[in-house]
């Protein structure tokens, strides 16, 4: 296996010109580029490591965050086609889709909840359809509780036991492992009561405020809401498929020149300046010598000298 011959690279020139500078270098893929400065404090006679906030990194971060939630996998490719040096600009782009994704998003996570309930509740209230009462004025009694929900079918002959406590059971529907139902016990004796389910496994319903009327009229009620939160969910999902489609190929541009300037940037903290010119050091293959040094002839205050390493 043959090694690679190296040269040891020191660049020189003013300040102005350092962002070109080091847009060459990386451009010109073989340069790795070491710390001008070793030591500790980051000086060493006259110069200073440069030490910047990189101004690309919030917006870099913010794209980042924003092509997650629309679901978009980058990849490489040509960005010379996009403008985006003005930074407040791409923000506001970002910022923008960020909002509206945010709105559809929020609006699916509240759909999601909401069907989530009432699918549980349309569940719970299939087992009571015997009941053909309305539950408003089921819960409106003054002087009775009464607690709606499911006893273990092996529990439900157990409730002999105790004739002598003021309540009574309905049954409304049997299955293989419940006995769906209610109970109705006096206000007074009401927490004895619900000790005593308690003990025999009853596991209480709590029927949501928004299911009004009788059992049957709630299940249809329930049935339409769950149609349109349905065609809601399906409209909020396609705006988002939208927003990814109609985004996704400058998202994915600007991400990659994004990249590439935030990364040059920090490169910036690897240079040493002094009186408004830099110098930098790195190193490069021999055989590329002639192409890198050539790389910088358009720039006038670049001095370049290679030394063996």
């Amino acid at each position: 296996m043959a090694i690679e011959k190296m040269l040891a690279v020191n660049i020189a020139g003013l300040l102005k010109d350092l962002d070109e500078v080091l847009l060459k270098c990386c451009q010109s893929k073989c340069f790795h580029i070491e710390q001008a400065i070793t030591s500790p404090d980051g000086e060493s006679h006259g110069l200073k490591i440069l030490n910047e906030e990189n101004p690309y990194t919030l917006t870099l971060r913010k794209l980042i965050n924003l092509s997650q939630s629309l679901n978009i996998k980058f990849k490489e490719m040509n960005y010379s086609d996009i403008d985006i040096d003005n930074l407040s600009e791409i923000d506001a782009y970002i910022n923008k889709l960020q909002k509206q994704f945010n709105e559809c998003n929020c609006g699916l996570q509240d759909l999601n909840q909401d069907v989530s309930l009432q699918t549980q509740t349309l569940k719970q209230i299939s087992h009571l359809e015997a009941l053909n009462i309305d539950f408003e004025r089921l819960f409106s009694l003054k002087h009775v509780k009464v607690r709606i929900g499911k006893l273990p079918v092996d529990s439900y002959p157990k409730l002999a036991y105790y004739d002598d406590k003021d309540f009574f059971f309905v049954p409304l529907e049997t299955g293989t492992s419940y006995v769906w139902g209610m109970y109705f016990a006096p206000n007074a004796t009401s927490a004895i009561v619900d000790e005593v389910f308690k003990s025999l496994y009853f596991e209480r319903i709590r029927v949501p405020d928004f299911v009004k009327g009788t059992p049957k009229d709630a299940y249809e009620k329930i049935n339409m809401a769950l149609a349109s939160e349905q065609r809601t969910r399906e409209y909020l999902e396609k705006q988002i498929e939208k927003l990814k489609a109609e985004n996704e190929e400058y998202l994915n541009k600007a991400f990659v020149k994004l990249k590439f300037l935030n990364d040059t940037f920090e490169l910036r903290k690897m240079v040493a300046t002094v009186n408004g010119n830099f110098y930098m050091t790195g190193f490069i293959p021999a055989r590329e010598a002639k192409r890198f040094e050539g790389l910088f002839d358009t720039i006038n205050s670049v001095s370049i000298i290679m030394n063996p390493p």
